[in-house]
């Protein structure tokens, strides 16, 4: 069973044993201690792991594992509590956790009883800040098998210096001996790593640092990064090009603390069904929309994230800028009340913060428990240790390596729970839960992944009050479901001294695509139309590139986080310093160029950014271009189709078998991506469009395959406009006064494509492919209606008040100054439409669903009755006896490519029209069936005559054809076979491509 407290912070788990439901937003504010230990040296860590590939994804987590383990182990010790994983730093708070106040004291004994809490407080963060230097500074770590074999044992001890191998020092072993307590540390030999920096060596980054800076205010960050790496012991790698010291500065304050608890917590019915919808991978969906029991099921039930901010977390940054490597800055407010205490510390002043670097003197603790003084003397022990930090021999005599022995007895308090809350499921991201399900360990491999990073600023947005509390949880509660809706994960929401912010990624698995950018630009789109409504400063950045993901550490009992880093997280917070962010969307020239020609940028030119030698290029995504109707018309080549001889005659005989005698005709093009399939059919189409035939073009995209109708939308276009002409003549058979035979007809065709001799899978079998008599509706078995029946009940009693309304109501109240002019020609284009089939023009407010320019259509006294799935099926009929219509009078040919993408309203409608209009020919282009499971195309090759034709790219011959056919030189005959070899191995044996 996946053990999930270890990835939630001690405040949230204390929270939610105390209280079974919490009112989201959640707002707490209380005194406590703020810890922000930064690490430097991931940098450069991370620029060699990146080198080796996917084993040196493995050694970061390895050996920063180590390092993280033992950094978590100290605060854990200490009472702290890991708040954030901030990148390459780790956010730590000290509090009380009492939730509710106590009338029962005196108020004079409740002030005394707050001052203790605050000295004990400032004590604890005091003394953690000083273990974690003096053990984790200068800490050496390997990239290398071989270099961790040479230098480390099996415990993950430097060996390099001459002692006794058979006595050890263990971390949390107080008497430094190979007893039993070393085997019960076993989080100190962990296996993963924190997130890790991902900034050039001449500057150290993390989080909590860059979104200052985001907003212009100087915080003279290049004498800091300078500054904070002068130390006389950080350079002790120069012989060892596989080995980085990792060195650690700490900033401490104190103060009013607000814990925030913002999201999703109780997602309503209506939202949890669409959601749940949205989150199907439409690519591997049958004809009836339902998924393989092999695939995936991302089931969401809400999205929590916990946050900290208030004065004390804003004055970290300040402190954390004036402290060295090795060096912890306190702010004035927590030395104030660090002076109570029976410690003396060694600081030096420097602006309005102290600086820290050790212990004088050490005043024996009061109390009657014994306690072992710290190690002050060069033991075998202490020279075991101090061999993995070399950095520290020159300094060792000053420092107070403190072993971490329990003062307690009762050590209940850290044994977490294997049977957890489930709202801690709420606080992790889909794509780690998925993974963490998965996975024998409640682990996940470290890898390397190409992914596009979606990074929000709020602007100066205080959540610590009221409004802006209120705000964050708008902000992050629609950011939760727009990110639902294209597949994208939330990573964390933080809040710092400038404001809140919300990182997102695209292309975590399984939740991955081809193409992430397009599915990034599509939420980005949507999210700042929206953020444009109530916030008045917001920016919204997108960076394509490689990113480190992790669980780090791995199998710590104490604390986890499912992590990312990379340089692409820090493009793409600096991308918003620009002012020309503001209430825009930027990204970097990666993911403009895998978004392509679907969207209009606007250049901002070339500007230079931190830790980038050379300027970068951004762009601004203004919108998503307006794609033209594909007809063949449109499509035409110049050049000539050359290759696939033997497929293309294939598929020419098939189009004349169906011109000699449709009958339920369908044709698939298969083959595997590139390969040529959307020019095969474009060639194919002009050998159709030869005989005087109608060929409507569409194409599904992965980022579509969730909006509803998105396939079969150009070809309804196209239908319309040539029902308009002349060339469909007018139906004399009006349907205004017929309602049997209407609705009878109607009826008929709807239920057989949602319920009437329907198979397990959801698909109709065997329909007749002539229209019905007007009474088959009450020839239908009583058994063969949906089990819906309020639905179908619901539809009847519409399309009679559909069939008795007069024409002049038009199917909708069409106000031509509400509505904009193209939406007014889109609804006159229809409504012709309509009349000219036969069909009645209060259909038309059905059409909403496919044409989103019609949104603000009202709904006639019949359509405003219906559920979704009774406008579904009324709609479906509709359609179905148009394209009927228009059929008996000119050829047509529907051509759908990329169906693999295509979502399942289009696939049932498609299929409904495949089985009822016999006249029709249907040519789908898809990749490999077996591959991409595409069940439904089994379903439609049930009815009437099919084929496939498969696609694998062309040959050597065909390929050395077209180019003796390009360059038409007669003293040229033949061509070099490495010619060959060179252009089929770059095009894939694409046609267009070759050419």
């Amino acid at each position: 069973m996946l053990n999930i407290a270890p990835y939630i912070a001690k405040y949230v788990r204390s929270l939610h044993a105390r209280y079974d439901k919490l009112q989201i937003p959640y707002s707490q504010s209380q005194f406590g201690v703020v810890l922000m230990v930064d690490v430097v040296g991931f940098s450069a860590l991370t620029t060699m792991a990146t080198e080796k590939g996917e084993s040196g994804a493995e050694a970061v987590a390895l050996e920063i594992g180590s390092y993280m383990g033992e950094c978590i182990e100290i605060i854990e010790h200490f009472g702290g509590d890991v708040v954030k994983f901030l990148g390459d730093a780790v956010l730590v708070s000290f509090q009380v956790q009492s939730f509710d106040k106590d009338d029962t004291n005196s108020e004079e004994n409740s002030k005394d009883r707050e001052f203790r809490q605050r000295n004990v407080l400032v004590r604890k963060a005091v003394e953690c800040g000083l273990q974690l230097l003096a053990r984790l500074s200068h800490y050496r770590v390997y990239l290398t098998a071989e270099e961790r074999t040479k230098h480390r044992s099996s415990v993950g001890l430097d060996r390099r210096l001459k002692t006794d191998e058979n006595q050890r020092f263990f971390l949390f072993d107080g008497n430094g001996s190979t007893s039993e307590q070393s085997s019960t540390g076993g989080s100190f030999q962990l296996s993963s790593a924190l997130d890790i920096d991902y900034t050039y060596d001449s500057t150290a980054f993390n989080f909590w640092n860059c979104i200052p800076i985001l907003f212009g205010k100087s915080r003279k960050n290049k004498v800091y990064a300078t500054g904070r790496r002068n130390s006389g012991t950080s350079d002790t790698t120069k012989d060892e090009p596989d080995a980085i010291d990792l060195e650690l500065h700490i900033a401490l304050s104190c103060g009013n603390i607000t814990n925030v608890i913002v999201g999703d917590m109780y997602p309503n019915e209506g939202q949890s069904a669409e959601m749940t919808k949205k989150k199907q991978r439409f690519s591997y969906v049958s004809a009836n929309g339902n998924e393989n029991p092999c695939d995936y099921n991302l089931e969401y039930g809400g999205r929590l994230e916990y946050a900290i901010c208030g004065p004390a977390v804003e004055s970290l940054e300040e402190a954390l800028n004036n402290a060295k490597a090795g060096e912890m800055s306190i702010t004035p407010e927590a030395y104030d009340l660090f002076q109570h205490q029976s410690m003396d510390l060694s600081y030096e002043k420097r602006r309005d913060f102290y600086i820290v670097k050790g212990i004088e003197t050490s005043t024996p603790r009061k109390g009657n428990r014994p306690y072992q003084t710290h190690i002050k003397e060069f033991t075998s022990a202490n020279v075991n240790y101090l061999a993995d930090t070399p950095g520290l021999l020159s300094r060792a005599a000053t420092l107070s390596i403190e072993p971490l022995v329990a003062r307690t007895r009762d050590t209940s308090i850290l044994e977490l729970s294997t049977d957890p809350n489930p709202h801690y499921l709420k606080y992790i991201n889909r794509s780690a839960l998925f993974r963490l399900e998965h996975s024998p360990d409640d682990n996940f491999s470290a890898q390397f992944r190409d992914a596009t990073i979606m990074f929000i600023s709020l602007g100066k947005l205080n959540v610590a009050t009221p409004e802006g509390l209120q705000l964050a949880q708008k902000a992050v509660h629609t950011t939760i479901r727009i990110l639902v809706k294209y597949e994208g994960i939330l990573q964390q929401f933080a809040v710092d001294d400038k404001g809140a912010t919300l990182l997102a990624v695209f292309g975590l698995p399984p939740l991955s695509h081809e193409r992430e950018a397009i599915f990034a630009a599509k939420a980005a789109l949507e999210l700042r139309d929206i953020f444009l409504g109530f916030f008045d400063d917001f920016s919204i950045s997108l960076s394509t590139g490689t990113i480190f993901n992790s669980v780090l550490p791995q199998g710590n009992p104490y604390r986890r986080d499912p992590a990312i880093a990379g340089d692409t997280i820090i493009l793409a917070v600096r991308m918003l310093k620009f002012s020309f962010s503001k209430r825009n969307i930027v990204c970097d020239f990666a993911t403009k160029q895998q978004i392509g020609r679907i969207c209009e940028f606007e250049d901002y030119g070339e500007n230079f950014v931190k830790g980038k030698v050379k300027p970068i290029q951004i762009f601004g995504i203004i919108r998503f271009a307006i794609i033209k109707n594909k007809r063949t018309s449109a499509q035409e080549r110049s050049s000539d189709f050359i290759g696939y001889k033997s497929e293309m005659a294939e598929a020419t005989e098939f189009v004349n078998d169906w011109l000699e005698a449709p009958n339920n005709h369908l044709l698939i093009i298969s083959g595997p991506s590139g390969v040529g399939k959307s020019f095969f059919c474009h060639t194919l189409s002009k050998t159709i469009h030869c005989h005087e035939t109608l060929c409507c073009w569409s194409s599904s995209t992965e980022v579509e395959k969730s909006s509803k109708y998105y396939l079969v939308k150009n070809i309804l276009l196209t239908l319309f406009e040539t029902i308009d002409s002349d060339q469909v003549p007018c139906n004399p058979r009006r349907r205004l006064s017929h309602f049997t035979a209407s609705t009878g007809n109607y009826m008929y065709d709807s239920l057989h494509s949602y319920g009437v001799g329907m198979d397990a899978s959801g698909v109709s079998s065997s329909p007749p492919s002539s229209p019905s008599s007007p009474t088959v509706l009450a020839t239908i078995k009583e058994s063969q209606v949906p089990a819906n029946t309020t639905t179908t009940n619901s539809i009847q009693q519409s399309a009679s008040h559909l069939a008795n309304q007069r024409p002049s109501v038009a199917g909708a109240e069409v106000d031509g100054d509400i509505l904009p002019e193209s939406t007014n020609e889109l609804v006159e284009l229809i409504t012709r439409c309509l009349r000219k089939c036969g069909e009645e023009e209060g259909f038309l407010p059905l059409f909403k669903v496919v044409f989103t320019t019609l949104a603000d259509l009202q709904d006639n006294a019949a359509t405003q009755r219906l559920d979704v799935r009774g406008r579904d099926i009324l709609l479906t009929g509709v359609i179905t006896r148009m394209i009927r219509y228009v059929s008996e009078h000119t050829g047509l040919v529907f051509i759908s490519d990329d169906v693999q993408w295509a979502d399942s309203a289009s696939i049932r409608l498609l299929q409904h029209i495949h089985e009822h209009c016999q006249k029709v020919l249907l040519v789908l282009a898809t990749r490999p069936v077996k591959d991409y499971n595409v069940t439904f195309i089994k379903k439609f090759r049930e009815t009437g005559v099919s084929r496939e034709i498969k696609l694998n790219g062309l040959g050597a011959a065909e390929i050395a054809e077209i180019i003796l056919h390009t360059f038409q030189t007669s003293s040229v005959n033949s061509v070099s076979p490495e010619i060959v070899s060179v252009i089929q191995k770059r095009t894939a044996g694409n046609p267009l491509y070759v050419k």
